[in-house]
């Protein structure tokens, strides 16, 4: 179900009339068209209804000079009409007011209360005034009050006494209240011209502001998507100097930037040292260890102590930068914090030769690349701290297995090399003395027997040339592995029995020695 009321559909008329009445093309002005269509239309209307009641009149009663004003009346109306649909309308709504007031005192002068229909057809023609300007209105309505009291003496002697002060001050009651109410209306509608005029600079001001923040934001927006292109490609774990190498590189070439470096804190949190930077100059500044203490003398420094973006837009205005004699074209330049929560990691340092390329308002990118290069430069550290304890404790594990297998090889329990030996059908063990030499190379496969990253002897297979593959190379690697892990468990199980007897016989010593101090006490 469609929850969305429909619009209300508005009054419309049907073709055929609207071509009728329609405006000149000439006449653009919307509130000019409906004007001349609404001349048209009274003229049209008025034009074909006296011409009805002519002829009505005329085969009732027959022709007579009564009927005479009746029928020039109704030629005005379509005069009028044709005038209405041409660009000079407004000679058109002039001539109808006119004609109108005319009538009037036509129809006064034929009628059986002269007075009643006299002030009925000036109200009328009052009422059509509003089709004209306040300043034409207002001259009909002098011209026809100084008629009514200066002309209808003479026109209609027959008006007098009270009936001829009613119908004077009745019409110009009527007219005053017609201007008074006409002028009303063209106050207010000049009030909402006025209002949709001050509206229309009110939109086109917040339009243009929109089109100011539109390409502000689609200037952020484009500079977002190539901080995240630039955070994609550095946000690979890798070596931490790779890593920044990169990143200080990518960050040049894609802003178009003078130079980049990034600068890392030590461990007491009192320096910070410069870990890469681009061209010649950032190579330089290494070979030098560069460092920069971390305080208010620098921009690096005090990014790092107050935690927040500082940015010189125009070096050459600022009265705190410090010039690098190594670049000298520096104009603009940004320190970022590299965060993690509270920790400063280090500083990201941004500089163009343009001023005003690093302003305040493009801050909010570059922080979220350096909180980003925050997280991989921690990420990397991880790494390298990882890397480094799995590298110790496989050379422990390496070391402790080799002990492990030198104490069991110890030439008393068992010899200190051993080797079996497969024909096919059976499996036998050899002594070191007959043990053979290890075919050669191009006649075998084989594969390091290995316990905790200790080599301890090998797997060696001999096959024809042929069956040298990758996949029985990578099979007997397989076997090598599980081979391996079983010698380990066996090495343990025969250690373990092997601790368990030496137990057992320290402990049979034990009770034997004591028993016989007991029984010699005792004797």
């Amino acid at each position: 179900m469609n929850s969305q009321t429909p619009a209300p559909r508005r009054f419309a008329l049907p073709k055929w009339v609207s071509s009728l009445i329609e405006a000149h093309p000439s006449i653009t002005s919307l509130v000019e068209r409906r004007q001349a269509e609404l001349v048209s239309a009274i003229s049209l209307v008025l034009g074909i209804s006296v011409i009805i009641g002519f002829v009505v009149s005329a085969r009732n009663n027959g022709l007579s000079l009564d009927l005479i004003p009746l029928a020039l009346f109704g030629v005005l109306g379509f005069i009028v009409y044709f005038i209405s649909r041409t660009p000079r309308y407004n000679f058109a709504r002039l001539l109808l007011v006119f004609g109108v007031s005319v009538l009037a005192y036509f129809l006064g002068a034929s009628a059986v209360y002269l007075s009643l229909v006299l002030l009925l057809a000036l109200a009328v023609s009052f009422i059509l005034n509003g089709l004209l300007d306040l300043r034409w209105m207002i001259l009909l309505w002098v011209l026809n009050v100084l008629a009514l009291f200066l002309l209808t003496p003479i026109i209609f002697p027959q008006v007098q006494g009270q009936e001829a002060f009613i119908m004077r001050v009745g019409a110009t009651a009527v007219g005053i209240f017609l201007i008074l109410f006409t002028w009303h209306r063209n106050t207010l509608e000049r009030l909402r011209l006025d209002e949709i005029e001050e509206a229309s600079q009110e939109l086109a001001r917040a339009n243009a502001e929109l089109d100011v923040n539109r390409a502000e934001l689609a200037r952020q927006f484009a500079s977002l998507q190539l901080v995240t292109e630039v955070s994609r490609a550095v946000s690979q774990v890798r070596a931490l100097d790779e890593l920044l190498d990169d990143a200080v590189e990518i960050l040049r070439q894609r802003f178009n930037l003078y130079y980049v470096q990034i600068y890392l804190a030590n461990v007491t949190q009192a320096e910070l040292n410069l870990q890469s930077g681009t061209g010649d100059v950032g190579a330089q500044l290494r070979q030098r260890s560069h460092r920069l203490p971390m305080d208010v003398t620098s921009i690096n420094g005090r990014a790092a102590i107050e935690k927040r973006t500082i940015v010189v837009a125009d070096t050459v205005k600022s009265p705190t930068f410090r010039p690098n004699p190594l670049l000298p074209g520096t104009r603009s330049e940004m320190a970022i914090p590299l965060l993690l929560g509270d920790q400063v990691v280090g500083v990201l340092d941004l500089q163009s030769d343009q001023p005003n390329a690093l302003t305040p308002q493009g801050a909010s990118s570059f922080e979220t690349l350096a909180g980003q290069l925050a997280i991989t430069i921690q990420n990397a550290r991880l790494l390298q701290q990882t890397q480094e304890a799995r590298a110790q404790l496989e050379s422990q594990a390496r070391r402790q297995s080799s002990r492990n297998w030198s104490d069991y090889l110890d030439a008393i329990y068992k010899p200190e090399r051993v080797a079996y030996l497969f024909d096919g059908k059976d499996l036998s063990a050899l002594p070191a003395e007959e043990q053979p030499a290890p075919p050669e190379e191009e006649n075998r496969l084989h594969a390091p027997l290995q316990v905790g990253g200790e080599a301890l002897g090998e797997i060696s297979v001999t096959v024809p040339p042929e069956n040298q593959t990758p996949q029985n190379q990578e099979l007997v690697h397989i076997i090598a592995g599980r081979v391996s892990q079983h010698l380990e468990s066996l090495r343990l199980v025969e250690n373990a029995e092997r601790y368990r007897h030496e137990a057992e016989e320290a402990t049979r010593r034990l009770a034997l020695e004591g028993w016989r101090e007991y029984f010699q006490n005792a004797a």
